[in-house]
Order: structure tokens, then C-alpha cells, then sequence
């Protein structure tokens, strides 16, 4: 599977480099302070509505505008880093779910893929497939969220 476009999209700076590609989206670093993220509209819009309601929450990157019809550009966090402190951030993610939670999000891909960690502290930075809570589509259910946020932070904070 790859992203169809219908040639309208803009180039990516120059000098960016491809961090991701799943078939359905592309990720690049740009050396302008941004990333960019490539995708269907539907996904894309998705993405920006999530990002939108969790702005302040402090755990997710700065949206700063669509690029074009496929892309968004967002905040570059940077590349995340080992988690030290178990307790700080098993807090901070338990309070991010409880943030998803009272916003009426349910996140379906709380993967330790999906989490950038800058000093004990997780930043989500994948809401393309995300839902609300009273999406009645079931393929992400808000038990999925408890799940996976327990199993992440074993996974990132493993040895510790």
C-alpha cells in the first residue's frame, strides 16, 4: 500500500530525511525545526482535530499548520530519550490517559512507538487512527488505551 496523491502536494524542504514509512503515512525531519507528516486526508484531518483538542495539554507537539491536502507540520520534540525515572514517568502516563480520557479520546495506538520521551516525560505523536469515545466504531475500544499505556511503560522502562 502507498499514499496516493493527486499531485498538488508541496515538496518537502530540502535536506529533510524520512524518519517513518508504514505504507499509509511518511514522517520527515526537516532542519528548519519541523517534522512533516504525510498521509490520506481523512488520516491527516483526523490527526489535526486530535492534535487541536489535546493543545494544552503539554504532552503532545505544537501543530503548527497543513502544509498541503496530505501533509501536516508539526513542532519537532526531537528524538526521544531513555526514560531514567520510572515513577515520573509512569505518572506522566497516567495522567496523559487520564487527560485522553476527560477530553473523550481514545487513542487505540498508545505504543511505545507512538511516545517520544524528553526527561521522563511522554509526548504522543500519532493520533491518526485515534477516535472519540462515543465513536461507535469499535476497533478502538478505550480499554485498549488502559492496556497499552501499562504495557509501554514496561516496555520503556525496562531494567529500571
Amino acid at each position: 500500500m502507498c499514499i496516493v496523491t493527486d499531485g498538488t502536494e508541496r515538496n518537502i524542504p530540502e535536506g529533510a530525511t524520512q524518519l517513518s514509512f508504514n505504507g499509509i503515512a511518511r514522517v520527515w525531519r526537516g532542519n528548519n525545526g519541523y517534522v512533516y507528516k504525510r498521509s490520506i486526508p481523512f488520516l491527516i484531518n483526523n490527526e489535526i482535530y486530535l492534535l487541536e483538542i489535546m493543545k494544552d495539554s503539554g504532552y503532545v507537539p505544537r501543530f503548527v499548520t497543513r502544509y498541503d491536502k496530505y501533509t501536516i507540520r508539526m513542532e519537532d520534540i526531537g528524538r526521544t530519550e531513555r526514560v531514567t525515572n520510572k515513577i515520573i514517568f509512569s505518572a506522566h502516563m497516567y495522567e496523559l490517559r487520564n487527560i485522553l480520557m476527560g477530553r473523550g479520546i481514545r487513542h487505540g495506538d498508545l505504543t511505545r512507538y507512538a511516545v517520544v520521551v524528553k526527561k521522563n516525560k511522554p509526548f504522543l505523536i500519532d493520533f491518526s487512527e485515534s477516535r472519540l469515545s462515543n465513536d461507535p466504531r469499535p476497533d478502538k475500544r478505550v480499554e485498549g488505551d488502559k492496556y497499552w499505556i501499562e504495557r509501554t511503560i514496561d516496555e520503556l522502562t525496562e531494567g529500571l
